[in-house]
């Protein structure tokens, strides 16, 4: 029964938290962002709850996405990109550069990341399914008259939803999605979140961290890459496209 969960954020803290022990003389900093504040040692930890500022506004009170004022779904998120963008309807500001964007992407991973539920690794092809997996039901449909995806006959983009604190044995309700990083600018996003991501990004010489290097394209001269997850080619294991899949989070 819905009423036998807890239906606030705080409750994760007061329920489901692990216990946290804090050496108050440590030197240095914790890479998880524990005991940063030793009074409250879990706050801003990775693999805890965003906390909201509002209430969580499910249409159904627990997971499903917000409707319309009438009740219909919200516009779909290609749509509203192609009409927002498709005849580059944007204002170009003179004072702003291409490293405003860059500079904000790198402070945001640093204090917030949601890990995508990827139990399921096809979305699309689960639409086809009787009863679609809940991580599913959000994919991105793409319009009939979408300027670029219908050109290559394409008319879903897979896209999984993030893992709630239900995925670490804590059903709150409504969902409540766990951050993947330290929620402190303390350059996680370079250094890892946990003692195992640091470790693996360490090359534990002079203070250095790993690097992979590679032949260029070119095969004139060696290319340095951050260590790569699959360590046998520049490809993801688990990817169908040609992207690097780095283990450093930017």
């Amino acid at each position: 029964h819905v009423d036998e969960y807890p239906s606030v954020n705080e409750d994760f803290f007061r329920r489901c938290i692990p216990v946290i022990v804090c050496n108050s003389s440590s030197k240095y900093r914790t890479f998880n962002g524990t005991c940063n504040n030793l009074k409250t040692p879990s706050w801003g930890a990775s693999e805890t709850p965003h906390l909201r500022l509002l209430n969580a506004d499910y249409s159904d009170g627990i997971y499903q996405f917000r409707q319309q004022s009438n009740g219909t779904p919200l516009p779909k998120a290609r749509k509203i990109n192609t009409e927002l963008f498709l005849h580059n309807q944007w204002h170009d500001y003179d004072e702003f550069n291409l490293l405003l964007m860059q500079w904000g992407q790198f402070i945001a991973h640093d204090i917030a990341l949601l890990r995508p539920d990827n139990s399921v690794e096809n979305c699309c092809a689960a639409q086809k399914l009787l009863a679609i997996p809940p991580q599913c039901q959000e994919v991105i449909n793409v319009p009939i008259d979408d300027p670029l995806y219908t050109k290559y006959k394409k008319s879903c983009i897979s896209f999984n939803r993030a893992v709630t604190s239900a995925n670490f044995s804590c059903p709150l309700i409504p969902a409540t999605f766990m951050v993947e990083v330290s929620q402190y600018i303390d350059g996680s996003q370079v250094y890892g979140s946990s003692d195992v991501m640091a470790a693996g990004l360490r090359s534990f010489i002079n203070g250095k961290l790993r690097s992979d290097t590679f032949l260029s394209n070119q095969k004139t001269y060696i290319e340095e890459f951050c260590p790569q997850v699959n360590r046998k080619t520049l490809q993801c294991e688990t990817s169908t496209n040609s992207r690097v899949c780095f283990q450093a989070v930017l």
